[in-house]
């Protein structure tokens, strides 16, 4: 298990938000990564059935469709099984904290699937337009709700390595990520003469949730005040 404490680990010693905590992936690997039995926030990861909090029949038919796990697809789970799974939790449940981390593009990278590459991108595409409808039609989430996206990791730059990301291939650290919401000015793509960091996010975070936070091994960096990005000035 993971050593680290996360954002929402730390959330979750909060009265304010402690037990509205929800993670959904589709990847199994996430209660490892975000210390399930020490952190105690809901982490449905890979084929495993939601049983915390109220369970609507239609999240007890998506349950079902765990039993229903194809030979070849392994421990990590169909993206719109996990993102179906995601909603119905937040329909019927109301976190105040809800993270989805999705796999199809990962998968369709590694497999040199350019095309499954690019529809999976759509289909994220929808799954935000799905999630924003659900935030601007529910009075618990209304006008009140930041979001914030990313991704984990970048990939290759050339068509010989996009397929890999890691250590070796070129530029795959680079990643991007978009915040819209309340307060959040609309600014487009932005370009900076400084370095961000994938750990500033965490401390975006805890902005937004108005509580103090500095990510770990980011000694090496320079936090701002509470809520901004962690920077460093590029080379």
């Amino acid at each position: 298990y993971n050593k680290n404490i996360s954002i929402l680990e730390e959330l979750n010693k909060y009265q304010a938000y402690r037990n509205k905590i929800a993670v959904f992936s589709s990847w199994e690997l996430f209660p490892y990564i975000l210390n399930e039995p020490r952190s105690g926030i809901l982490i449905n990861s890979g084929w495993k059935d939601v049983t915390t909090g109220l369970i609507s029949p239609k999240l007890a038919k998506l349950n079902a469709g765990h039993k229903l796990k194809p030979a070849w697809k392994g421990e990590t789970r169909f993206d719109d099984l996990t993102w179906q799974i995601a909603m119905e939790y937040a329909r019927s449940n109301h976190p105040k904290v809800l993270f989805i981390s999705l796999d199809d593009t990962d998968h369709y990278g590694h497999k040199g699937d350019y095309a499954g590459y690019l529809e999976s991108i759509v289909q994220f595409d929808r799954y935000l337009s799905e999630v924003w409808d659900l935030i601007q039609s529910d009075p618990f989430y209304k006008d009140q709700t930041n979001l914030l996206i990313t991704t984990d990791h970048g990939r290759g730059q050339y068509p010989s390595t996009w397929q890999s990301h890691g250590f070796l291939p070129s530029r795959s650290g680079e990643i991007w990520f978009m915040e819209y919401g309340p307060g959040i000015q609309p600014g487009g793509e932005l370009k900076a003469s400084a370095q961000h960091w994938q750990a500033g996010l965490a401390a975006r975070m805890a902005g937004y949730c108005k509580i103090p936070f500095i990510p770990g091994k980011s000694s090496l960096l320079t936090p701002g005040t509470l809520g901004e990005l962690i920077t460093s000035v590029k080379p």
